[in-house]
């Protein structure tokens, strides 16, 4: 999405790469503000609620991105984006320590190095194929002057795909088990007890 978007309001709403920056850095404050917010929702909330919470709430913030057009208020899609930051911000946070919640400290090494390789691979793969639906939907029609229009409709495309991925990560995240992260939930929580069962 930070691929797309920024390109889609420089070349189809006309914006300067100066006023693009200042539009999608909220984004960035989301994700600052997040941080300081996981420690507390993720023992009250559980791994698995966070998660599909927020992947749900960034699946409908990204589809309302697509729809941005020439005119749209600048600060509703600030805060748009800074909520992306807040929802992917807890969800990644929320993968991350369920995901290293059984780790035994003797293989961390290996567990972070491996969590990074799939990261970087994911977001290289999710960026190659929202470019080959930039590219095959077309993000500009020739005009009769030889100019080239932008079109929306690629960008939208595009910025639906990326919805797309985090559904399918939806999909994957209705199959987690709360359980599976409970030593994290039981080191911040009553002894014995997880958060979820209490």
């Amino acid at each position: 999405m930070l691929y797309v978007f920024p390109l889609m309001y420089q070349y189809v709403l006309g914006a300067s790469a100066l006023e693009t920056g200042l539009t999608t850095f909220p984004e960035a404050l989301g994700l600052m503000v997040s941080s300081q917010l996981v420690p507390w929702s993720y023992p009250k909330l559980g791994p698995k609620r966070m998660i599909i919470t927020g992947l749900l709430c960034t699946i409908a913030i990204f589809v309302t991105l697509s729809f941005v057009r020439e005119g749209s208020d600048p600060w509703l899609i600030r805060g748009l984006l800074f909520g992306v930051g807040v929802c992917l911000g807890h969800t990644v946070g929320a993968v991350q320590i369920a995901s290293f919640a059984n780790i035994p400290p003797s293989s961390m090494g290996r567990a972070s190095t491996w969590f990074t390789v799939q990261n970087r691979l994911g977001s290289a793969i999710g960026l190659a194929l929202l470019s080959g639906i930039l590219a095959a939907a077309g993000t500009g029609a020739a005009e009769p002057a030889g100019a080239m229009e932008p079109d929306q409709t690629a960008y939208r495309a595009a910025l639906l795909g990326a919805a797309g991925f985090l559904l399918l990560g939806l999909c994957f995240a209705l199959g987690m088990r709360d359980s599976d992260a409970a030593a994290t939930l039981r080191k911040r929580g009553a002894p014995g007890k997880t958060a979820v069962e209490r």
